[in-house]
């Protein structure tokens, strides 16, 4: 009995802290061609930041900036980075100004989509809410770097699709000519 107790006790001793430390479901960040998307945040801490306030009791920027996530409020948390990794080389993605994202390891690819656009170049567009705040990002990515090539409101994005379908005659559920016109 003695031994049944102390074998219990060593499995038990090996078992807790790997339940206690689980960290939930597996991150799904794999994308095609070997390419893994990780992103990370913090909490947002208010007092570590300048935060100035519009005429509506709405913040108005933060640290001089303007933001996105918060939705006019203080946002809960920041995004620290966003890498993108192919082949061993990883890269930094510019997160500057994105907060309230929404978006963990677990959910990325819901969030954000990986497109080739040339031999080893690919598009990486997302979008990022945490309630009624959406906004869109896009970066082209190389392996020469990576560049930010568009941060905005999601209602703005709209907005401009719908003006250029009109004023080029494309139909707006298929982007296609239309054919009326």
């Amino acid at each position: 009995m003695r031994n049944l107790t102390c074998l219990f006790g060593c499995f038990l001793a090996f078992a807790l802290p790997n339940v206690a430390y689980s960290t939930g479901p597996a991150p799904d960040n794999r994308y095609d061609d070997g390419i893994t998307l990780t992103i990370s945040s913090k909490p947002f801490d208010a007092k570590t930041h300048t935060i100035e306030w519009c005429e509506e009791g709405k913040v108005c920027t933060v640290d001089g900036s303007f933001i996105y996530g918060g939705n006019g409020k203080i946002p809960k948390e920041q995004v620290n980075s966003l890498v993108f990794e192919r082949n061993g080389k990883k890269l930094a993605l510019d997160v500057s100004l994105m907060h309230d994202s929404g978006t963990n390891n677990i959910n990325i690819k819901k969030h954000v989509k990986v497109i080739k656009w040339d031999t080893d170049a690919y598009w990486v567009v997302g979008y990022f809410s945490r309630g009624d705040d959406t906004y869109i990002c896009q970066w082209l990515v190389s392996p020469q770097g990576s560049v930010r090539h568009y941060i905005g409101g999601y209602e703005t994005l709209v907005t401009l699709t719908t003006m250029v379908q009109k004023d080029h005659g494309l139909d707006v559920t298929t982007g296609t000519e239309d054919s009326n016109k």
